[in-house]
């Protein structure tokens, strides 16, 4: 279960960016639906492991919906705000419970051979995944880059329109001082 955890953690820090204070709180049966949904959904090897973490470790059990359903919100506004980072996250996600599922599959491997092709399997699964998890940070990087540049055009028309500003302002100042402000 850790493994999961450490799944969410990792996306969580990937730099979605999304304030959590200011999500909205559901219900603790909806949060678990939620969570149960997601589980299933894109990591369906973890589902019995923390289905049993229900019952064995309620306290860790909970922390774990919390934190699993506040990136099922992330996943929900980066959809609507960046559809193209949501299919690069999920495919992320995808080959990385791909690989979990290989990597047991290689611990239960009957001989050899068999520890070879899954071996082979999952170098190529990691191998998806990195180029994925760059495809991801190339997509953040392009963010960065265009706001950069409106930031840098803003900047540009200000000192462009200096003394405009200026003048507007000191009217500003003078009007509030001179009792002919707004208020």
């Amino acid at each position: 279960m850790k493994h999961i955890v450490k799944i969410i953690i990792v996306s969580l820090i990937i730099g979605l960016g999304l304030p959590l204070h200011v999500m909205a709180q559901p219900t603790e049966l909806e949060m678990e639906r939620a969570v149960l949904e997601y589980v299933e959904t894109y990591h369906p090897a973890h589902i019995e492991e923390f289905k049993h973490m229900k019952l064995a470790d309620p306290e860790q059990y909970e922390r774990e919906v919390t934190e699993i359903w506040r990136r099922t919100e992330e996943l929900k506004a980066l959809k609507r705000e960046h559809p193209g980072l949501y299919d690069l996250e999920i495919g992320q996600e995808q080959l990385e419970e791909k690989a979990y599922r290989l990597a047991r599959a290689y611990q239960a491997a009957k001989n050899k051979t068999e520890e070879l092709k899954i071996k082979e399997q999952l170098e190529k699964t990691v191998s998806e995944q990195f180029d994925a998890r760059e495809k991801i940070k190339e997509y953040e990087v392009k963010q960065m880059e265009d706001e950069l540049n409106e930031v840098k055009e803003k900047l540009s028309q200000r000192k462009t329109n200096k003394k405009m500003i200026v003048q507007q302002r000191v009217n500003q100042l003078l009007n509030i001082n001179a009792g002919l402000g707004w208020e």
